[in-house]
């Protein structure tokens, strides 16, 4: 089930599915407090996610770090018990940012940590194991924007001195996000609880009629609910700077 506007359902008529869907934002509201957490490959340079486009780095360049990315002292139960400890009720952390680096064990790309880093783990798929174990949600930051992938075209806004050719498929990168948005819904990581989709915003601001046609697939294609089975214990949230989260599944 995609959830993507749960705010606009509460105080409806209590249909089962609406009445869930408001109990799932309630909850969300309610718990108030979690841990949002920015990882990956862009650790290594020590100045934040958006350090590709900052530094204006070109995928090739970027790339390189990926060897040097070894987090051998990565605990997450250290992690999630700090999170407990504080009071916090969830954790959200970066499947896939702007980079388009994956930190799970993704088989639609080898751009991610499992294939592309000395560490060679599926960091989310032991941190969601762990958030099980102790009773705190997980839920996964991922971006809608990649400034690696080749087919992310227009580029909108950012993302412009990859070293990419200018030209691309929107609607074959879309196909590819929604093939690794299905694998964390359904594959190893599951055990999430809500998707942070981020990145609309940036599709929006494409000027001309290349930008009107990334908007229309974007909202047409975007996360479709067939990818998702209807009883996953997963729900879409909207994107981090535009509104706030709409929705998760307490259990």
């Amino acid at each position: 089930m995609v959830l993507t506007g749960c705010s606009q359902i509460i105080g409806k008529a209590a249909a089962p599915e609406t009445k869930l869907r408001a109990e799932q934002a309630k909850w969300f509201q309610d718990s108030k407090f979690g841990m949002f957490i920015h990882w990956g490959v862009c650790a290594v340079l020590g100045r934040g996610e958006w350090v590709m486009n900052n530094d204006r780095l070109t995928v090739d360049e970027y790339e390189k770090l990926a060897e040097q990315f070894n987090p051998v002292e990565y605990d997450p139960a250290e992690w999630v018990q700090i999170a407990k400890n504080a009071g916090m009720k969830y954790i959200t952390i970066t499947s896939k940012h702007h980079d388009g680096f994956a930190l799970w064990d993704s088989k639609v790309s080898d751009w991610g940590i499992v294939d592309r880093t000395p560490y060679g783990k599926d960091v989310l798929k032991m941190l969601a194991d762990e958030c099980e174990k102790q009773g705190i949600a997980l839920f996964f930051y991922h971006s809608h924007l990649d400034w690696h992938h080749p087919d992310y075209f227009p580029r909108g806004s950012t993302g412009h001195h990859t070293g990419r050719d200018e030209h691309g498929d929107f609607n074959k990168y879309i196909d590819y996000m929604n093939a690794q948005i299905a694998e964390l819904c359904s594959g190893p990581c599951a055990a999430a609880r809500a998707i942070w989709q981020s990145g609309r915003l940036l599709v929006r601001r494409l000027v001309g009629p290349a930008g009107q046609k990334a908007r229309q697939t974007n909202s047409r294609r975007l996360a479709p609910a067939g990818n998702i089975q209807s009883d996953s214990p997963v729900a879409a949230t909207g994107t981090d700077w535009q509104q706030p989260p709409r929705s998760t599944f307490p259990r």
